[in-house]
């Protein structure tokens, strides 16, 4: 349209045709000559059997007075317009006018009227039409009326309202929905929905609500239909690869160490347990031997074999390991001994010893040492010496003592044996005193260690003795 004076206001007019398989827009010679003002037109169509091929076009004004200013009728035959003067008055008879269009301006919006009702047909008159019509919330408008938006849909209300499809994540039950609501965690909606789906057995929302889509669980985890959040495996199940609904058991007596375990290899023995390394036996676990600990996982697949395996033993190398004080062989790893003296076996591995000892129970130490509570130490000629000497002592020298306290003439109010005992009884006590100095956790400097542990052979201890250093180790 052209709003300037003396314009061709209608710079294009196009007619739809609705006969034939399919409608078919045609486009129409340019209309005459139209007042100054700005004009609104609006189209209508005959469908009456019989009726002339025209169309007809019924002209307005916003100017006072304007309404009804005239009509004018394009004859399809001769492609002329005609004028026609006044308000059309229906020039074909009985009602049979469709409104094709309308237009709103200066506030206001005017319809012409065809085949309404009696009392509108073939009249212009004010109206809220089209897109200006305001509706309520959950309707749109249709044509004059609102009505209201179907499930899938919803509509703010107001001036044009349509209803507009709830997008991915939301839905719309019902019809005259104002708003979508979005889905709760565990189902999901395309666009347009009026309900959520369930999230099928190994899919969920991640616990988030509103989701367009149901995400497959990861591995180590499983889920059920309609599940807000995937679940982890728990101890004993793992689960290898994703979507599942459910977690995969440990065969037989195996477990896992932690829950989420994502394959087959996860699966270990329990605690305080271990398992075999006979392939007839991988699922079954076996109680711990006495004196040693099987922790978590514990595997005799891992158990070292030699000197040199058990030297190179990693963190993810759990085996069950023997108990402080306990000794076996890596021929019968075990077969559980029970050591002489504890602090000889630290525990660990098989053939684990304290310091240089070594053999059955930790009980000898190598050639040149003896041995000196749980470590050897070398044979110096001093302790040599103090090995010698304290076998004389013992061996002679406390019996040649007593038979010459028991025979000597002692002047005193006891007895002479008596008094030889408890003289001898003394000494002895006085040495153990000393030799027990040498077991103190101290920093003696190297000669009063060396003096305090000869003194340790009154404490009847055979180490203190150093008897390797005269006999060897051979034996």
């Amino acid at each position: 349209t052209g709003a300037a004076a003396g314009a061709k206001w209608q710079k294009d007019a196009w007619a739809l045709s609705l006969g034939g398989a399919a409608p078919v827009w045609t486009r129409l010679p340019d209309l005459p000559m139209a007042p100054s003002s700005q004009p609104l037109l609006f189209a209508v169509v005959s469908l009456q059997a019989g009726a002339p091929d025209t169309l007809t076009l019924q002209l307005t004004s916003e100017d006072v007075g304007g309404i009804g200013m005239g009509a004018m009728v394009l004859d399809l035959e001769t492609n002329s317009w005609s004028p026609q003067a006044g308000i059309l008055e229906n020039p074909i008879g009985e009602p049979s006018w469709k409104t094709a269009g309308a237009t709103r301006t200066a506030g206001k919006t005017f319809l012409f009227g065809g085949n309404l009702d009696s009392l509108y047909a073939g009249v212009l008159y004010e109206a809220d039409f089209a897109f200006q019509k305001k509706c309520p919330p959950g309707q749109e408008v249709s044509g004059i009326v609102c009505k209201n938006c179907t499930a899938g849909f919803a509509s703010v209300g107001g001036a044009g309202s349509k209803c507009v499809a709830c997008p991915a994540g939301k839905l719309a039950s019902g019809v005259g929905n104002s708003q979508c609501d979005s889905c709760m965690p565990g189902s999901m909606s395309g666009i347009g929905a009026s309900i959520c789906t369930s999230c099928e057995p190994g899919t969920s929302t991640q616990n988030m609500q509103g989701s367009a889509k149901c995400s497959e669980c990861g591995r180590g985890q499983y889920s059920g239909k309609g599940w807000a959040e995937c679940g982890i495996c728990d101890f004993g199940t793992y689960s290898a690869i994703s979507g599942r609904s459910e977690c995969t058991k440990c065969l037989g007596d195996l477990t896992t160490g932690f829950p989420g375990a994502v394959n087959e290899d996860q699966c270990i023995c329990p605690e305080t347990t271990y398992r075999p390394a006979e392939s007839n036996l991988r699922t079954t676990c076996t109680g711990c031997p006495g004196g040693m600990t099987c922790m978590l996982g514990s595997d005799m697949l891992f158990m070292p074999t030699n000197e040199a395996d058990a030297k190179n033993i990693s963190d993810q190398m759990t085996f069950p390991t023997l108990n402080e004080g306990y000794y076996s062989k890596f021929n019968d790893p075990l077969s559980v001994f029970l050591c002489g003296k504890t602090s000889h076996c630290p525990g660990g591995p098989p053939e684990s010893c304290a310091g240089t000892r070594f053999d059955l129970n930790c009980g000898r130490c190598p050639d040149g040492t003896a041995g000196s509570g749980a470590k050897c130490d070398d044979c110096s000629a001093g302790l040599t010496a103090l090995a010698v000497l304290a076998v004389i002592i013992l061996v002679l020298g406390l019996p040649v003592g007593l038979y010459y306290c028991v025979n000597s003439t002692i002047q005193a109010a006891v007895s002479t044996a008596a008094g030889c005992s408890v003289a001898v009884g003394i000494i002895v006590t006085t040495a153990q005193v000393l030799g027990t100095f040498k077991r103190l956790n101290l920093p003696w400097p190297r000669s009063v260690g060396t003096t305090l542990g000869g003194f340790e052979v009154f404490l009847l201890n055979p180490d203190s003795f150093g008897v390797e250093c005269v006999t060897g180790n051979s034996a």
